[in-house]
């Protein structure tokens, strides 16, 4: 039985779908049944196997692009245009040279007649606490372990017998440090007296005196036994006695005196005022001289028999001599 020919139109049809599964293979094809086109590509087509059927699937199929092998919720989503550089960085304010430079820096404010550490004439290493200006505590990590910081008082003295205490808070965590040999000392504070005009290493010059944790006094670098070692929760107090032609230094440990420590000529101070001075290396301290910042009396840490001594934040402001300002 002969088979009808196909219509014109017909094959056209066939050839247009043939086209458009051809140009996007990304897009579903929707299947239209052409009447009578099943039936001519059975008549012309020869019979062939499975085997040849995939290799002329895959002559046939076009390589899928990077598009379509991508999810269809990334697809969807509209590519946003990637900024240049330089418009993603914040824009900084130009410089204006008629304009005054101003820098902000966080520091409190000091009553002229209070006698506290002295924020400004103190090193850089050493956090004073601006709420009360006696606690304090050095950097310690990162190689700070190895540094001394130190801070001299507001006011120092030339006549009179004065007296403050330092009491040794906390032993601080020093990276790199610990483990060093016992003859290296790790955590160690020094106590003590010096010019205004002095280094902020206390007892390296010969108007700076001290007495140092590892039971020693020094002065101008020159460091002899003294007294008992001092550690964390001890309580030092610095005793100076101007009142007579001879500069004297004593110094106790939790109130129990260690004994006179130096004997200067008045002559050899120049006439400068001693100054309260600490140095602290990995230990957090407190420094009581006498009052609190809003001027009420602080008690003695440590019970003593220097009674005739003066806390220095409790002279009168007419016998003591303001430091170096800002």
């Amino acid at each position: 039985m002969q088979k009808e020919p196909l219509q014109e139109e017909d094959a056209e049809m066939t050839e247009e779908v043939t086209e458009e599964v051809t140009e996007d293979a990304s897009a579903p094809v929707q299947e239209e049944h052409v009447e009578g086109a099943e039936t001519a590509e059975k008549e012309e087509e020869p019979m062939v196997t499975d085997d040849k059927k995939e290799e002329k699937a895959d002559e046939v199929k076009p390589e899928a692009s990077s598009e379509a092998t991508k999810p269809a919720e990334q697809q969807q989503q509209p590519q946003q245009p990637q900024q240049p550089q330089q418009q993603r960085r914040v824009q900084k304010r130009k410089f204006d040279e008629n304009e005054p430079y101003v820098v902000v820096e966080d520091e409190p404010e000091i009553d002229e007649d209070l006698v506290c550490l002295d924020w400004f004439n103190s090193d850089l290493n050493l956090k004073i606490d601006p709420s009360d200006l006696s606690t304090a505590e050095p950097l310690s990590k990162d190689g700070w372990g190895y540094v001394w910081a130190g801070a001299r008082a507001t006011y120092g003295f030339v006549e009179g017998k004065i007296r403050f205490e330092v009491k040794l808070l906390e032993h601080l965590e020093a990276k790199g440090v610990e483990g060093e040999k016992e003859a290296k000392r790790v955590h160690e504070v020094r106590v003590g007296w010096s010019a205004d005009d002095s280094p902020l290493m206390l007892g390296e010059t010969s108007l700076s005196f001290c007495y140092a944790g590892s039971a020693k006094k020094a002065r101008a670098s020159t460091f002899e036994a003294y007294g008992d070692e001092f550690a964390k929760d001890d309580v030092v107090s610095a005793l100076l006695d101007l009142s007579g032609d001879e500069a004297v230094f004593s110094f106790e440990k939790n109130g129990q005196s260690q004994g006179e420590a130096f004997r200067v000529p008045k002559s050899e101070l120049e006439g400068k005022a001693l100054f309260p001075h600490v140095s602290t290396r990995n230990v957090k301290i407190d420094v009581n001289l006498g009052k609190k910042k809003d001027g009420e009396d602080r008690e003695a840490a440590a019970k003593s028999d220097a009674e005739d001594y003066i806390f220095a934040a409790q002279v009168d402001k007419e016998k003591r001599q303001r430091g170096m300002e800002r």
